[in-house]
């Protein structure tokens, strides 16, 4: 679980910094102020349900539904 933990971690780090839609996502929060732990938390969940999304319904990555609001 640790190993799968700080994979998760290394993704979110690296969408904040390579993925616009997601580094929104991410200033948008700590400009809420949340602080920059908790902003990476909810970006973890956000990759962690695109992860599922893409692996239950078999499609490619969509970048243009990352900032679909329900």
């Amino acid at each position: 679980m640790p190993i799968a933990k700080h994979a998760l971690y290394m993704a979110v780090v690296s969408s904040v910094l390579h993925n616009d839609e997601l580094r929104k996502v991410f200033r948008d929060k700590v400009s809420s102020g949340k602080s920059k732990k908790e902003a990476l938390i909810i970006i973890s969940k956000k990759i962690a349900t695109i992860m599922y999304s893409i692996f239950k319904y078999n499609t490619h990555y969509n970048s243009k539904r990352v900032l679909v609001s329900k």
